[in-house]
C-alpha cells in the first residue's frame, strides 16, 4: 500500500509540473543588435521535451543568406526565472542557402513556474 501511495504522489507531482509548464507560453523578443552579415533569421520556434530524464528546451532557427557566401554566428539566449544562458553556432552559407539549426538548453528547469523567453541574433 505504501508503494502505491508513493507512486500516486509521484504521478500527481509530475502532472502538476506538466500542467504548470502549459500555463506559461514561451515568449520571443526581437533583438536590436546589428547584423553585419547578409544572413537573416527567417523562422524560429521553441519546444520542450525530455532527453532521458533531463528536461530540455529546444530553440529551432531557420536562417537564409540573402547575399554572397559568408560566415555567420547565430546566437540564442534563453532566460528563465532570473537565469540566462547563451549559445551560438558558427556556420558558413553559400549564396542563397538556407539552413535549419537547433539549440538545446539542458539548463532549463522543468519545475520553474516562470516560463521562459528567448532572443536570437546574427553576428
Amino acid at each position: 500500500m505504501r508503494k502505491i501511495t508513493i507512486l500516486l504522489i509521484g504521478f500527481l507531482l509530475c502532472g502538476v509540473g506538466m500542467f504548470s509548464g502549459c500555463l506559461q507560453k514561451p515568449t520571443y523578443s526581437e533583438s536590436n543588435r546589428s547584423n553585419p552579415t547578409n544572413v537573416e533569421i527567417v523562422g524560429r520556434s521553441s519546444r520542450t521535451g525530455f532527453e532521458g530524464f533531463d528536461y530540455v528546451v529546444y530553440i529551432d532557427v531557420t536562417v537564409h543568406n540573402q547575399g554572397n557566401e559568408s560566415k555567420a554566428t547565430i546566437w540564442v539566449s534563453l532566460a528563465q526565472g532570473g537565469n540566462q544562458w547563451t549559445k551560438n553556432q558558427e556556420i558558413y552559407l553559400n549564396q542563397g542557402e538556407a539552413r535549419d539549426l537547433m539549440f538545446t538548453f539542458h539548463e532549463a528547469n522543468f519545475w520553474s513556474l516562470s516560463g521562459f523567453t528567448y532572443q536570437i541574433w546574427v553576428a
